[in-house]
């Protein structure tokens, strides 16, 4: 699943908690029903709304991807987060 970046969601749409619900659909299903140990993902480091969710959502950084975005015929200088959550850690966060 892309969120953000294939997607683009208008200005209307910002801020409403989407991006929050599908993470929050995303990883109960990857976890307990695909029986996955670990969900990454990517964001660019310029996007803080979204990186602050992931984090949020129990994701954690682990990597750091330099000038990682081909746009207009080259290289731009933005780059990509990697982040990733276990299901050990999600586990923990959802437990009340």
């Amino acid at each position: 699943m892309i969120l953000g970046e294939r997607v683009r969601f208008g200005e209307k749409s910002c801020g409403q908690g989407y991006g929050r619900e599908a993470v929050g659909l995303m990883l109960p299903h990857g976890f307990n029903n695909l029986n996955l140990n670990r969900t990454d993902l990517r964001a660019h480091e310029t996007n803080q709304r979204v990186i602050w969710a992931y984090k949020r959502a129990s994701f954690a950084h682990e990597g750091h991807m330099r000038q990682a975005r081909f746009q207009e015929g080259g290289y731009i200088d933005i780059d990509v987060l990697l982040m990733a959550v276990l299901r050990s850690e999600w586990q923990e966060s959802v437990e009340p």
